[in-house]
């Protein structure tokens, strides 16, 4: 897998954990995918795109808020 450069549909989602081409092309016609040239009416990704599209969506789970605790009553024995 190339490291940088430009990738086809089916590469760069293999890039993103082997995803199929369809599944890449959704977020792109609704405008959240990755950033994608349009060469020849070829849609191509760049390497710097893909793994920019990837570190945004990183979650870091000691950054987010624990969920607040449910206050469970008991009955009374």
């Amino acid at each position: 897998m190339e490291t940088t450069g430009i990738l086809t549909e089916k590469e760069a989602a293999a890039m993103i954990v082997d995803l199929k081409p369809q599944t890449l092309a959704r977020p792109r016609l609704r405008r959240r995918g990755p950033k994608y040239l349009k060469l020849g009416g070829k849609i191509r990704y760049r390497v710097i795109d893909i793994q920019e599209w990837m570190e945004a969506s990183l979650i870091d789970p000691a950054a987010q808020p624990l969920p607040a605790r449910k206050h469970v009553k008991r009955k009374a024995a």
